[in-house]
C-alpha cells in the first residue's frame, strides 16, 4: 500500500513539473521592431522569437501582445505557434499603428503566453520642436558701453532636455562678453519648460550704428540620451545720435546780383546717414533762381558731401538762409533738422570795393577798345606788307 502511494505520488509531481516547464521553458525576446524608431503617426512591425528550452516539443502556445496608450494593433493581437522544437527558433510579427497624437518616449508591449507575460519597449517619435529661442531682449547698445542681452529659451517637446550649452561666435563683430566668456549652461529645461539666459556685453569703441548678426550654437541632449546641435542667429541693434556739421564755403552774395551759397554737410557720428534730402525754403531775402530741393542719399560716417543753390539777395547785410533736412539713420529712424543759416550779403558799393565787380561801366569798356584798335593795327601792318612786297 505504502509502495501504491508512493508510486501515486511520484507520478502527480512528474505531471506537475511538466505543466511548469511547459512555460518556464519558452524563451521570448523582441528581435526588431522597424522602422526605428518609430514616428507618430505612422505604421511599424515589431518582430518577436521564441524558442522551447525544454528537451521535448512545446505544442499550441498562443502568444497575446497588449499594447499601451498611443499604440494600436493592426493585425491579430494573438498569434498561435503550432510547434516549439527544443533549440529551434520561431519568429511571429504584428503591425502597429503609433497614433499621430502619441508624444516622444518609450512605450511598453506586454506579451502573454501560458501564464508567463514580458514587457518590450519601442522607442516613438512625435513630429514636434523640441528647443527654441522664442524672444530676444536687449539693453541699449551704443559704441563703448556695456548692456545685457537675454535669450528667452523655450522647451516645446514633451521631454524634458539636459545639459543645455548656450554659445555666442563673437569673431569679427563688435562685442565682447564684458564679465565672462561668450557661453552659458543649464542643467535641465523641463517639458513645456523655459529658461532666460543673460549675456553681459561690451560694444567696442568702433563699433558703428546698423544691425549686427550674430551666429548661436546650442546643444543639449534629450532625456532619452539623444544630443542635438543646432545652429542660428540672433540680431543686436547698436544705436548712435546722429551728428551732422552743417558749414557754409568761401561765398560771395552781393545785393540784387546772382550768386551762389556753398554748403558743407559733414557726417562727424557714429551712424551712416540715409535718405539725406536738404529743401531750402522760400523767404523774402532773396529769389531762389535754381532747384530748391536737393537730394544726397546715403552720407557715411566721417565723409561730406556739398551742395550749391543760386540766388539773387534782395537787400544787403546779415540774411537769413532757412533749410530742412531730412534723413535716416543705420537704423532707419527718422531726424529732421530745420536751420536758418546766417549769410552776408554785399552791397554793391562794398562788392566794387572789395573787387568783386568792376568800379564803373569805363572799366569794361577800355579793354574792348584795346582789343578793337589792336586788331585795326594789325591788319593796317598786313596791307601796308603786301603793298610793299608788290
Amino acid at each position: 500500500m505504502k509502495i501504491k502511494n508512493l508510486i501515486l505520488g511520484i507520478i502527480v509531481l512528474l505531471i506537475s513539473l511538466t505543466a511548469v516547464s511547459a512555460a518556464s521553458d519558452i524563451s521570448v525576446n523582441m528581435i526588431k521592431y522597424e522602422p526605428s524608431p518609430v514616428m507618430a503617426g505612422n505604421y511599424f512591425t515589431v518582430t518577436f522569437q521564441a524558442i522551447s528550452e525544454d528537451y521535448k516539443n512545446i505544442t499550441n502556445t498562443e502568444f497575446e501582445l497588449d499594447t499601451e496608450s498611443g499604440l494600436s494593433i493592426e493585425t491579430d493581437d494573438t498569434v498561435k505557434v503550432p510547434l516549439l522544437m527544443p533549440g529551434v527558433p520561431v519568429t511571429f510579427s504584428y503591425r502597429i499603428k503609433s497614433e499621430s497624437s502619441a508624444r516622444t518616449g518609450y512605450k511598453d508591449l506586454t506579451l502573454s503566453y501560458d501564464n508567463e507575460e514580458e514587457t518590450f519597449e519601442v522607442f516613438v517619435k512625435a513630429i514636434e520642436t523640441t528647443l527654441v529661442v522664442d524672444k530676444v531682449e536687449q539693453e541699449q547698445f551704443s559704441s563703448g558701453n556695456t548692456g545685457k542681452l537675454t535669450l528667452h529659451l523655450q522647451n516645446k517637446a514633451s521631454f524634458s532636455l539636459k545639459d543645455v550649452v548656450i554659445s555666442l561666435s563673437l569673431t569679427g563683430i563688435p562685442f565682447a562678453p564684458s564679465e565672462s566668456i561668450a557661453q552659458k549652461s543649464v542643467d535641465t529645461i523641463t517639458s513645456f519648460g523655459s529658461e532666460d539666459i543673460v549675456f553681459d556685453l561690451i560694444t567696442m569703441p568702433e563699433a558703428e550704428a546698423g544691425i549686427y548678426k550674430i551666429p548661436i550654437v546650442i546643444t543639449y541632449y534629450d532625456e532619452f540620451g539623444k544630443m542635438y546641435n543646432e545652429s542660428n542667429f540672433i540680431t543686436i541693434i547698436v544705436s548712435a545720435t546722429p551728428y551732422l556739421d552743417i558749414s557754409t564755403e568761401k561765398n560771395e552774395l552781393i545785393q540784387n546780383t546772382k550768386s551762389t551759397i556753398t554748403i558743407k554737410l559733414v557726417n562727424r557720428g557714429l551712424t551712416k546717414l540715409k535718405f539725406l534730402n536738404i529743401n531750402l525754403l522760400d523767404s523774402n531775402d532773396f529769389k531762389a533762381v535754381s532747384t530748391k530741393t536737393i537730394y544726397i542719399g546715403d552720407l557715411n560716417v566721417d565723409d561730406y558731401d556739398t551742395i550749391k543753390f543760386d540766388l539773387i539777395p534782395a537787400k544787403s547785410g546779415n540774411m537769413k538762409i532757412p533749410l530742412i533736412i531730412s534723413y535716416k539713420d543705420s537704423n532707419n529712424k527718422d531726424y529732421t533738422q530745420v536751420i536758418n543759416y546766417d549769410a552776408s550779403v554785399y552791397s554793391v558799393k562794398e562788392a566794387k570795393q572789395a573787387g568783386l565787380i568792376s568800379g564803373s561801366l569805363f572799366g569794361y569798356i577800355i579793354p574792348i577798345i584795346v582789343i578793337l584798335a589792336g586788331i585795326f593795327i594789325y591788319r593796317k601792318y598786313r596791307k601796308g606788307k603786301k603793298k610793299h612786297a608788290q
